[in-house]
């Protein structure tokens, strides 16, 4: 998995591991994982009910490994090829 930043060119981190995609609507363990996170949320049926509407899923990703932590821009080692 390969989180990036919101702008373009800017940090991201690469993550390898076992994930399974959980589709909706069981959101029994992302539930859990949110709460566990931010606590409580006031409406959780609203929610779950945008999750659906969105077409999200839920990616329980377990990393066994993670990196290189990327501050931005093309690898330089890479450009000159």
């Amino acid at each position: 998995m390969c989180v990036l930043s919101e702008r373009f060119n800017d940090e991201w981190i690469q993550l390898s591991g076992s994930a399974t995609v959980v589709d909706l609507p069981s959101l029994g363990r992302a539930r859990d994982l949110l709460r566990s996170i931010s606590g409580e949320h006031s409406h959780w049926d609203e929610y779950r009910q945008a999750m659906i509407d969105q077409g999200n899923g839920f990616d329980p990703t377990v990393p066994e490994t993670w990196g290189p932590i990327s501050k931005g821009g093309f690898p330089a080692r890479l450009a000159r090829s």
